[in-house]
């Protein structure tokens, strides 16, 4: 964790805050002296304890010499609250697989293409309104093509429906992708989330997912609720760090950690009954193999470095 003011403070002088920055960010992917992971904002200096970041342990990557060009703190990325995640094939397959009523989500996603195509209508009979559309979202392709006489309904297949409608990059409004952080405080119980975005705090059942995602158990299920006590962390996603976890709450979800990896958050009412129980339960049980395997594999890595020191030893005797 780390105090706003000094956070403000240090980002200033490096030069990363503008005049016409109104927040600071709630979490930062950094790396510093050996350690790496992510940083969020302190609730207030009284929490801090005098300190002005304090690195959890599981942070600790390797041991770095105590000299100034190790003890620069690097910020790796940041994240303001995100707008809506926009569908691809990929999730699409997981969604629709694990669903209980396949053909409601599809419904719901038909209904989603239909509406994006009625709003590209008034672009394909328009010259004009086709080139101010195309340069305000930057389309590039479409816009050269506007420009050299192409009807606009051929740069439309040229550029929008070959980047956009083919691959089916349809909105989800009711979704977010953000960092997932630590639960610092100790407030959420086993299962539960935290998210607030773009001014919002989700309450009720969420999924989450990471992408890339492959199986059927890379989406699960979460309860979203609100606590003031966790209210200055907007644009992220706390995860319970409960001792009554048997796994972390984030590896369920493809063996995910906490270092810097962004998760899509999806409370879409037509969306929420994906997830099916056994899947559920699946997805605890690859989390733990995953923990394990990791745990094994940490130990594997020890045993080697104590035989070279070993070997050091015997060397030098």
């Amino acid at each position: 964790m780390l105090p706003e003011r000094w956070l403000v403070s240090a980002l200033s002088r490096k030069g990363y805050i503008f005049a016409a920055m109104t927040e600071v960010p709630s979490a930062f992917q950094i790396r510093f002296a050996g350690n790496k992971g992510m940083l969020v904002v302190a609730e207030s200096d009284e929490a801090m304890g005098g300190c002005d970041i304090i690195f959890s342990e599981s942070m600790k990557k390797f041991e770095t010499p105590n000299e100034r060009e190790h003890r620069t703190l690097e910020i790796m990325g940041f994240l303001f609250s995100s707008p809506s995640v926009e569908l691809n094939t990929e999730i699409l397959d997981i969604l629709v697989g694990n669903a209980f009523d396949p053909e409601r989500v599809c419904a719901f996603f038909q209904a989603g293409l239909d509406e994006l195509l009625r709003s590209f209508e008034p672009q394909l009979t328009d010259l004009q309104l086709a080139i101010k559309c195309a340069y305000k979202r930057g389309d590039r392709i479409g816009l050269r093509m506007l420009l050299r006489g192409f009807p606009p309904e051929i740069a439309f297949l040229c550029s929008v429906y070959s980047s956009t409608l083919r691959p089916l990059n349809i909105p989800i409004p009711l979704s977010c992708r953000c960092y997932g952080v630590a639960d610092f405080q100790d407030v959420l119980a086993p299962g539960q989330v935290f998210v607030q975005c773009n001014g919002r705090v989700v309450q009720g059942p969420v999924l989450l997912l990471k992408e890339p995602c492959f199986s059927a158990t890379d989406v699960q299920r979460f309860q979203a609720v609100d606590d003031t006590r966790l209210r200055h962390l907007r644009g992220v996603i706390v995860f319970s760090t409960s001792p009554d976890n048997l796994v972390s709450d984030s590896s369920r979800i493809a063996g995910s950690d906490l270092d810097g990896d962004k998760f899509v958050c999806i409370w879409q009412a037509e969306l929420l009954d994906v997830v099916l129980k056994e899947h559920e339960d699946q997805g605890q049980q690859n989390a733990a193999s995953e923990v394990e395997k990791r745990r094994k594999e940490k130990g594997k890595g020890k045993e080697k470095e104590k035989e070279k020191e070993k070997e050091k030893e015997k060397e030098k005797e």
